[in-house]
């Protein structure tokens, strides 16, 4: 068939089945045929940084721009181009260009992905926003947003936003874990304990779910369970400071007073 659009439909469809080769080879028939068509260029651009090939991914971005600077469709395609290159600035602002207020929740969580690269944790938390609105059925998009609401401080609507996600998916270690610590710093430390003790036992790789677990215990007044706990975060990642700093503490706690001076002092030194 000679007609360009034909050629880029066949080529959507093989990108839809997993095979960007083929889906390659179709998209440049398109081209070839009608090089003035954005959309081909963008579908391009998007199996190109899919494959690897960030650079020729980024010109095929470019030009989808160039030919239709109004859809958002290549710009998304161009910030995924330049996410893949680290420049996550220059993808924040093509995604910013992109949005709109019926945008796919992936887009908006493509933004505050961004915006969290760069450290900016308000736009990144109005970002996480929309997404959630956007997709109130997905976990992930909550606890992003909750992780942020916790650092700023806001644990009753972090809070709000883990059970929902909780209920979603009840499996979600990370979210016991940090529901888990929100629960302990406000006094519920049965619930908390539970929590962070579900978290462990879903994933107990992370450094952070045990910490979880160690000031659970520690507000519930298990001290020398809390230390053990906390000493098995800080032997998964010594480099952390904070881990090492309540290692100490709950050591004091527990009256291992040389133990807790060495876990200080590796805090002092991490700091």
């Amino acid at each position: 068939p000679e007609h360009s659009h034909v050629w880029r439909m066949r080529g959507e469809a093989y990108m839809r089945l997993r095979q960007p080769d083929a889906a390659r080879a179709d998209l440049i028939q398109a081209l070839r045929r009608n090089p003035h068509d954005a959309a081909s260029y963008a579908a391009l651009a998007l199996v190109l940084t899919q494959q690897g090939y960030t650079g020729q991914a980024l010109e095929a971005a470019r030009r989808a721009v160039a030919l239709d600077p109004a859809a958002g469709a290549g710009r998304r395609v161009l910030a995924l181009a330049l996410r893949a290159l680290d420049r996550r600035a220059e993808s924040a602002a093509e995604l910013v260009a992109a949005l709109d207020a019926g945008s796919p929740a992936a887009w908006w969580a493509e933004l505050a992905s961004d915006w969290e690269a760069i450290g900016d944790n308000v736009r990144a938390t109005e970002a996480w926003r929309h997404a959630a609105t956007a997709a109130p059925a997905d976990a992930e998009h909550r606890f992003r947003l909750a992780r942020l609401l916790a650092r700023a401080g806001d644990g009753t609507e972090a809070e709000a936003h883990l059970r929902t996600a909780l209920e979603l998916h009840p499996t979600h270690a990370a979210a016991h874990a940090l529901l888990a610590e929100i629960l302990a710093a406000g006094g519920a430390g049965d619930e908390a304990a539970a929590h962070a003790h579900q978290a462990v036992a879903l994933d107990p790789r992370p450094s952070g779910h045990w910490r979880a677990l160690g000031i659970a215990l520690h507000a519930h007044g298990e001290h020398t369970q809390a230390a053990d706990a906390l000493r098995r975060a800080h032997e998964l990642d010594p480099a952390d400071g904070h881990t090492a700093l309540l290692l100490g503490l709950a050591l004091l706690d527990a009256g291992e007073h040389v133990a807790a001076g060495v876990a200080l002092a590796a805090a002092a030194s991490a700091a």
